[in-house]
């Protein structure tokens, strides 16, 4: 059955900064070490006291509300924040390094909650870098103590693809995606080598986030070119939901 192009079960507004921990039968892709294989007038300060019967100064009014008869008025000068900045995450190293990479794929445009996934960021694990779960809209990061901050985000652009392939493209759609890359074999399964449509879709995502892959895994299209990446853009093949 073809997956739907909108997940139902969550309705999560664009560009939520942060890590969203929701709540896997269904594995739709992992990442696997190779080893393994597989204007009013401004208001400047106070108004002048006013002066009470008696002469002595009546108290200073609280509040100064600007004349409503101005205009309002036009901020030509950069203007301060009032958001608080964000605060450089602490505790264990797989969370520190996870949401570094995190901030750095919502600084690229791209947010996992926009496909109604939450990513968890958990200690290495053998074998096994990222694993997604379709069935739980989840993608889980294993963080080794030699992962730095692009290897994370390396592998978790390519999971999120996957997460894209399984939520949000029809069945004719990869069907298209498959024809633009020249795929001969299945969609499925997910496998290390990458000679699957969904393998090929993770990585050509990928590709596509990062500006271009150094180490693209062998798949079945090859390394995309530009006249690839603009068909499969304008089709919209290569976005969030």
């Amino acid at each position: 059955m073809d997956s739907p192009r909108r997940p139902t079960v969550l309705a999560t507004p664009r560009r939520r900064a942060g890590l969203v921990l929701l709540a896997g039968v269904l594995l739709g892709g992992a990442w696997l070490d190779p080893a393994t294989a597989a204007s009013g007038a401004p208001v400047t300060g106070p108004p002048a006291p006013l002066t009470a019967p008696d002469g002595e100064p009546a108290p200073t009014p609280s509040r100064v509300v600007a004349d409503a008869t101005q205009p309002p008025t036009t901020v030509n000068g950069p203007v301060e924040s009032l958001v608080a900045p964000v605060v450089a995450p602490t505790g264990e190293r797989w969370d520190v390094v996870g949401a570094q990479a995190m901030q750095r794929l919502l600084a690229a445009g791209v947010d996992p909650a926009d496909v109604g996934y939450a990513v968890d960021f958990l200690p290495g694990r053998s074998g096994l870098r990222g694993l997604t779960l379709p069935s739980q809209q989840r993608i889980e990061m294993y963080v080794r103590a030699d992962h730095d901050v692009d290897d994370v985000l390396r592998v978790l652009t390519h999971e999120l693809g996957h997460a894209v392939s399984e939520t949000c493209l029809s069945g004719p759609e990869r069907a298209t995606y498959a024809d633009v890359r020249g795929l001969g074999g299945r969609w499925y399964p997910s496998t290390h080598s990458g000679a699957s449509g969904t393998e090929d879709h993770a990585e050509v995502f990928a590709w596509g986030v990062l500006g271009g892959l150094s180490d693209m895994k062998a798949t079945g299209g090859g390394r995309p070119n530009a006249a690839q990446l603009a068909t499969l853009r304008g089709a919209g093949l290569l976005s969030t939901c």
